[in-house]
């Protein structure tokens, strides 16, 4: 369980590693690893949770140098409590952001959020910029310019219509003839 627990941590880390303020990955003067504190509108419980960020951030730490303090914050609350951090200027490196929680543009807009265009994504962060088409990234530009890594796992959701074969075939429907909604009905 708390493998599984890690892998979802490492994972989440992964898709949206660059997604607010920006971060560095490199050691402090001290030679201690950078503590990056990620912001989550979600409820962090569970009688394992110390044990499973203490083994995150050990393999964080062995492989890249840094550790979390993830903040989660119930997503009720979420968008009003980064609402007060963010006018109080209390420094964070992530945190989720959307248009409907956390307010993507309105934080662009107050200077909230790192610019990563070039240097941190192209440079730091190469393959997860080539992981994602230049459509993708063109949703999260502001002025052309880049402050947020899009969450892949929306990628994977597309609308449509799912239809059983069977239905198609006792109704005597043609697919390839269906080309709007108006067209399903009849």
């Amino acid at each position: 369980m708390i493998k599984t627990k890690i892998n979802k941590i490492l994972s989440a880390i992964l898709i949206s590693s660059f997604a607010c303020s920006g971060c560095s990955t490199e050691k402090n003067i001290q030679g201690e690893p950078v503590t990056l504190t990620w912001y989550l509108p979600t409820v962090i419980s569970g009688n394992d949770k110390v044990e499973v960020f203490d083994k995150v951030n050990k393999l964080l730490e062995e492989r890249y140098g840094l550790r979390l303090n993830i903040v989660g914050v119930d997503s009720d609350n979420f968008s009003q409590k980064l609402k007060v951090i963010n006018a109080g200027k209390e420094v964070y490196d992530l945190a989720f952001t959307s248009n409907w929680c956390n307010n993507y543009l309105t934080n662009v807009s107050n200077g909230v959020f790192y610019e990563i265009t070039e240097k941190e994504l192209k440079e730091y962060a190469p393959n997860t910029y080539a992981s994602m088409s230049e459509e993708v990234w063109s949703a999260v530009k502001v002025e052309g310019k880049i402050y947020a890594v899009p969450n892949w796992q929306a990628q994977v959701r597309a609308s449509g219509l799912y239809v059983p074969e069977e239905f198609l075939k006792a109704t005597g429907t043609n697919i390839e003839t269906i080309d709007s909604l108006d067209a399903i009905e009849e």
